[in-house]
């Protein structure tokens, strides 16, 4: 379990902060479609 500062790195996977295939993460991003954050990643959504 990791936790880390908002911001647009991971929501849209760029730089290193992908999360891996067949990981979780969960996000207030208004933006949910399959592979956003990562190739095989899976993102819950949740409110702010």
């Amino acid at each position: 379990f990791e936790l880390r500062q908002p911001g647009c790195s991971a929501c849209l996977a760029m730089n290193d902060d992908k999360i891996p295939a067949g990981k979780y993460a969960v996000s207030t991003s208004n933006r949910n479609f399959q592979g956003r954050q990562g190739p095989g990643a899976r993102t819950i959504l949740a409110g702010p």
